[in-house]
């Protein structure tokens, strides 16, 4: 979703900020709480993915929903999509 929001031109420049911001500080080798910590490491890099999309979620249109779809099916197949779609898509 985030991926194809910051290519829209109707997301505005305040998200795409942070947008690139989240992803930027999800690849990135320094963190809160390191990564390599059994059952923590990673809830530094979910919440500023998790914050991003919470602020973003009024910029998601149905555009940018169907190609995050196509794709995790491309991806993943129809069972991956399902998963997706009982957690994130339907609110």
């Amino acid at each position: 979703l985030l991926f194809y929001l910051v290519q829209s031109d109707s997301c505005p420049t305040k998200i795409k900020l942070a947008i690139y911001a989240a992803l930027g500080y999800l690849i990135s080798p320094l963190d809160f709480i390191p990564d390599f910590l059994p059952g923590v490491g990673f809830t530094d890099d979910a919440t500023a993915i998790g914050a991003t999309l919470i602020m973003a979620r009024a910029y998601i249109n149905e555009e940018i929903e169907q190609e995050a779809r196509d794709t995790i099916e491309g991806i993943f197949g129809e069972a991956g999509l399902e998963t997706l779609d009982e957690n994130i898509f339907d609110d």
